[in-house]
């Protein structure tokens, strides 16, 4: 039996690829959708509601004991703002790729489009997020490489010969 393509409803989950000299680079066995979207992967998601659970607990115990001090209160703020952002990376951001066209959403829900056409250049750093900047060098958008279809952004730019710097 064939190999089905992977489409916004089958992200890909791991990828072989190869770079070559001239910068362009090939999955293995795939082509390069016209449409996908990158997104967090559910442990982002799982270690949200972990630390949002992890203060309901705090945040009880805390209540039991009479003598609540300020550490609890500050570990409890800590906890919730960790989980709410990670909340918010989980289910808010994305990256929206359609034909030419990029749409980003942050964390915090503010939306960008623009085409490859503006985008000057792009770092990338497998250990941490990789940018894309547009000619002027101002930070288009920031995407990690364990994202869901990360390998397929990465393609997509290659493939547009947007130059890599370090």
């Amino acid at each position: 039996m064939g190999r089905k393509r992977n489409t916004e409803e089958e992200p890909l989950r791991s990828a072989t690829y190869t770079v070559y000299a001239d910068g362009s680079m090939v999955l293995e066995g795939e082509t390069l959708p016209a449409r996908f979207e990158l997104r967090e992967r559910g442990f982002v998601k799982v270690l949200g509601w972990v630390c949002l659970v992890f203060f309901l607990a705090l945040e009880g115990l805390a209540a039991a004991q009479e003598d609540m001090g300020a550490g609890y209160l500050l570990a409890g703020g800590l906890l919730v703002l960790a989980s709410l952002w990670l909340l918010s990376d989980a289910y808010v951001r994305r990256i929206c790729v359609d034909g030419e066209v990029i749409r980003y959403t942050t964390s915090l829900g503010r939306r960008r489009e623009f085409t490859v056409s503006d985008i000057g250049w792009m770092t990338l750093n497998p250990a941490d997020s990789s940018r894309v900047y547009d000619r002027e060098g101002r930070l288009l958008l920031r995407y990690e490489s364990n994202m869901r279809n990360a390998p397929y952004f990465i393609w997509f730019l290659t493939e547009h010969h947007i130059p890599i710097r370090g």
